[in-house]
């Protein structure tokens, strides 16, 4: 029995397209394959199984694809669901594993049990690849780089410390089938050519860029290359980390299913411990995903983009608003305190006469820090958040956790108005709002009202027509009647 292929490579890098050429070409198998879709038009060569054993292990992290975890520590980790799926690979022959997450990840199969595999590396030019994820996730182009950056780095460390086949992406069709032929054979599997080239579609190389990159991490896997250039013929023994030895650069919080989970969570908390007689103003990051928010949560709520939360003042200022309520999911991510000091000066500044924020502040539980090594340095820490606000004007009203990587806090700006006014403002609010319903409940009594009178005048209407209707049809025949009788009367004079 073959052990199983791992197959390595950034998100969009081309690892789906290399999967159908293994699966085509060779005969490798995915246990429980994701069925063809419009942006895998040959199938994502993913399995379901993995993806979500994958997907909780990055939930348990406070990670996503796009923010994906610093240096993990395997034996914290929850592998239970990754145990039961390498029962099944060692069971197989040959069978393929292709996973994004894979990358952060691969020391989590190891402490489940997986200790050797034949590692496949994907690797694209970092422009078209971070091309491609920008296209897909619809995010910004220099995010979409970091991204790629990210990993490629991760391939290095793992390049570095064991043995890896190379399979570059592109630039032409005929480059990437030869480079996964070689890989086939070199690991005893029987390539069929002309089934292999049947199955790979030109456009999968998708967009082509203009120019090669040349980032540190591109650069350094060239160097690596040419040792790993002859594919090795014996599987690997899994790393036990995936991450260089001077860490990655931390990733931006707004892009991925991470940020839309903690988002979400934050409008919930807003919607619990804020009136729903304010003015809502929601401040994002421009390049953040996008999330509708709930409809009727608050009076009215706009959205307002800002390039960085310096410049929260002069955006709400140019949207026209005077808000009585903030919501802004991962502004403070990553702040120091000059600028959180100046984000709450400037939301103090154009609010009305009082205000309440709701923010999302880095606070990894303790299983998320216990596992990654070394533990992970968010700033700002919530007491420096709560330190800074009290300075500003604003206090703590709550707080409560969001996510397993942050928790949700309620501030209120004190001093001006005092806090009875406050109070009264907002009973003031709810009178009207329930004299608009009375109101508007009144109205619709009366509309059923006039409705039903409708009714009964046309019910009425319709009865005294259908009785002249009777009428007219008796006298219609009034005259049959009396020729009847005529005729009778001159029958019995003749009887006579």
């Amino acid at each position: 029995m073959r052990p199983p292929l791992l197959i390595l490579g950034a998100p969009w890098a081309g690892s789906a397209a290399v999967v159908s050429l293994l699966s085509n070409g060779a005969g490798a198998t995915v246990i429980d394959p994701e069925p063809p879709s419009a942006t895998h038009p040959t199938g994502s060569g993913e399995s379901l199984r993995v993806v979500r054993a994958h997907r909780e292990l990055l939930r348990s992290l406070d990670a996503d694809l796009t923010t994906p975890p610093a240096r993990v520590d395997a034996a914290a980790l929850d592998v239970t669901a990754l145990r039961s799926i390498i029962s099944d690979l060692k069971s197989g022959d040959g069978c393929i594993v292709k996973e994004p997450a894979l990358v952060p990840l691969l020391p989590a199969w190891r402490a489940a049990g997986l200790e050797h595999a034949h590692l496949i590396a994907v690797v694209r030019n970092p422009i078209e690849n971070a091309m491609s994820i920008a296209d897909h996730v619809g995010i910004p182009m220099a995010d979409a780089e970091r991204i790629v950056d990210h990993y490629l780095e991760s391939l290095v460390a793992i390049s570095s410390a064991c043995p890896v086949h190379m399979v570059p992406f592109g630039p032409e069709s005929s480059t990437v089938i030869d480079a996964v032929r070689a890989v086939a054979e070199s690991i005893g599997l029987t390539w069929d050519t002309e089934r292999a080239e049947a199955s790979f579609l030109p456009e999968l190389l998708g967009k082509r860029a203009d120019h090669a990159d040349t980032s540190p991490a591109w650069e350094r896997l060239d160097s690596i290359r040419p040792r790993t250039g002859e594919p090795p013929s014996t599987p690997a023994a899994l790393p036990t980390t995936t991450n260089p030895a001077d860490g990655l650069v931390p990733l931006r919080v707004h892009l991925g299913d991470r940020y839309v989970a903690t988002r979400r969570a934050l409008w919930d908390v807003a919607r619990r411990v804020l009136a729903p007689e304010l003015d809502a103003v929601e401040l994002i990051v421009r390049s953040a995903r996008h999330v509708n928010p709930p409809t009727g949560a608050f009076r009215s709520v706009t959205i307002v983009e800002v390039d960085a939360a310096t410049g929260a003042a002069d955006a709400i200022l140019a949207a026209d608003t005077y808000p009585m309520a903030v919501i802004a999911p991962g502004i403070v991510s990553g702040l120091d305190e000059v600028s959180l000091t100046h984000l709450f000066q400037s939301l103090a500044a154009v609010s009305p006469l009082f205000v309440e924020l709701v923010i999302d502040v880095p606070a990894p539980t303790g299983s998320v820090t216990a596992r990654l090594s070394p533990p992970p340095q968010n700033r700002p820490t919530p007491s420096d958040v709560l330190r800074l606000a009290e300075q500003n004007g604003w206090h703590e009203v709550s707080t409560e956790r969001v996510s397993p990587g942050s928790i949700a806090v309620h501030l209120r700006r004190v001093g001006e108005p005092p806090a009875p006014e406050y109070e009264r403002a907002i009973a003031t609010e709810r009178q009207l709002r329930a004299l608009r319903s009375r109101i508007f409940e009144l109205e619709g009594r009366l509309e059923k009202s006039e409705a039903a009178a409708r009714a009964a005048k046309a019910a009425a209407n319709h009865s005294t027509t259908n009785r002249l209707l009777v009428v007219r049809r008796r006298l219609r025949h009034l005259p049959v009647l009396a020729a009847a009788v005529g005729r009778w009367r001159r029958w019995r004079a003749s009887r006579r």
